[in-house]
């Protein structure tokens, strides 16, 4: 029985399509589950040091907001490149809030053309150019471009409000929204090659062209030849796919949930003191280990309780894992060195106590992440075998 050619390679390109669809979509998984873990720790880091701090400062729905913008541009300082289009979107919020919180201010440039932004991330038009003949075939059902929508209000919202539950939910949306636009061309991509029916004949011409004596071969082998060659061509487009879209080529590598927390609150303790107006006040019943002089902030908390805070910070997490115990003692010892230790027997002053710890936080100690890859090309394994595409 004579095989219908034309038809099985029709179903043969229609079946890589949703195959691509399925690979797809399993990286988006990855990458909720990783932005997930980064918000978990944001969470982390926020209600450790409202903790720390509960006994001195009054909590408000105020100072409530207040601490998760700490926690949300905290994130977008310690330089996580698979977060990074989140950071943007933060920073874009946020700068005006924190521009003279910071060392060495400089907003990232991710968020004044947002689509062009989020497509380096999910993945822009669908169509590429492989040099093979069969570009041509394929350009005729492939959407021609990527669909741009709004900005994300929502997310955006939920940032300047200081809303961190509204900042989880939208960050899922915002994925779900922008994988969509990729499903969205691939399923159209699909339904075109079904509706085409000339697809499957053209395939046959471009496969003959490449192909010798193809016509002198058997139905068989006219069919591998063409399962082969569509096979390549799949294989090219998700290696330009895996080149310009950062979440479809790379697999995160996520650092413990303790790890991050404790960065994103190294950032957030150092945009806290800068936040502070520090005014001397006289004590009326000083003492030999209570000097009549002392700083408080506008807010009325005390210069030795917020060290006193910082420093139960840092011991804290001295004893956390073996890799890390160096750097905490670092940390440790710049928060003494700054003045963040004992001033019994003797008055503070604003340039012995005051500006060593603003110092200190302006130096940035969380930013020490910086640099820390969080992901890795994967191997994209090959089309011609399935299972291949699921295995990194």
């Amino acid at each position: 029985m004579a095989i219908d050619l034309e038809a099985r390679l029709k179903s043969y390109a229609i079946v890589h399509v949703e195959t691509v669809v399925k690979e797809y979509n399993a990286q988006m998984g990855k990458w909720k589950a990783y932005q997930n873990l980064v918000v978990d720790a944001q969470i982390a880091a926020k209600e450790d040091i409202k903790k720390i701090l509960s006994d001195i400062q009054k909590e408000s729905a105020e100072r409530e907001a207040r601490w998760a913008k700490y926690s949300m541009f905290a994130m977008s300082l310690i330089g996580l490149a698979g977060v990074s289009f989140m950071s943007g979107i933060i920073q874009y919020k946020l700068y005006p809030e924190f521009i003279d919180k910071m060392s060495n201010p400089a907003l990232k440039n991710l968020t004044a053309d947002y689509g062009r932004a989020v497509a380096k991330v999910f993945g822009d038009a669908i169509g590429k150019t492989t040099g093979m003949g069969i570009d041509a075939v394929f350009s005729a059902v492939i959407p021609a471009q990527r669909v741009n929508n709004a900005r994300p209000v929502q997310l955006e919202t939920a940032i300047s409000g200081g809303n961190l539950t509204s900042y989880r939910t939208s960050l899922e949306n915002l994925l779900l929204a922008e994988a969509g636009k990729v499903t969205g061309q691939l399923a159209a991509a699909s339904e075109n090659i079904n509706r085409d029916s000339d697809f499957g004949k053209k395939m046959l011409i471009e496969v003959e062209k490449g192909t010798p004596l193809f016509q002198k071969l058997p139905d068989a082998q006219k069919e591998l030849a063409g399962m082969k060659y569509l096979d390549e061509y799949f294989d090219n487009l998700r290696q330009q796919y895996a080149k310009d879209w950062f979440y479809y080529g790379n697999n995160p590598i996520p650092s413990p949930q303790s790890d991050l927390t404790f960065h994103i609150e190294a950032e957030m303790w150092a945009l806290f003191i800068l936040d502070q107006k520090f005014h001397s006040k006289q004590r009326d019943n000083a003492t030999d280990e209570e000097g009549p002089t002392y700083f408080v902030t506008n807010d009325g908390l005390e210069l030795w309780d917020i060290r006193s805070g910082l420093g139960i910070f840092a011991r804290n997490n001295v004893a956390r894992q073996l890799d890390q115990q160096t750097e905490n003692r670092s940390l440790e010892k710049a928060l003494v060195d700054a003045g963040t230790g004992f001033t019994w027997l003797q008055d503070q002053t604003y340039d012995g106590d005051v500006v060593p710890l603003v110092k200190w936080a302006r130096s940035n100690p969380g930013s020490k992440l910086r640099g820390k890859m969080d992901y890795r090309p994967r191997l994209l394994g090959t089309i011609a075998q399935p299972e291949t595409l699921f295995r990194d």
